[in-house]
């Protein structure tokens, strides 16, 4: 089949659109990238606090002085 000349605007308007596309497709590849090794840590995040809560371990880490709101020690839960 024939190639269908267009119009000299449509073309016009083609190249500004797929201009405009290109950096808009390839921001959502990045963005898509980005989000979906945040989610795989996320993931491994949550894994390890279940194990730990799962073995008995509450204390993450422990340091000399007060930090801020967390006081001296970082826990998965509240020591009954």
């Amino acid at each position: 089949m024939p190639y269908a000349r267009l119009a000299p605007w449509r073309e016009r308007g083609a190249a500004v659109c797929a201009a405009l596309a290109r950096p808009l497709v390839w921001l959502g590849l990045f963005v898509g990238r980005l989000t979906s090794w945040l989610v795989l840590l996320v993931m491994l995040t949550v894994l390890t606090t279940v194990t730990l809560n799962a073995l008995g371990i509450n204390e993450i880490a422990r340091w000399q002085d007060d930090v801020l709101r967390v006081r001296r020690t970082l826990q998965l839960r509240r020591p009954d």
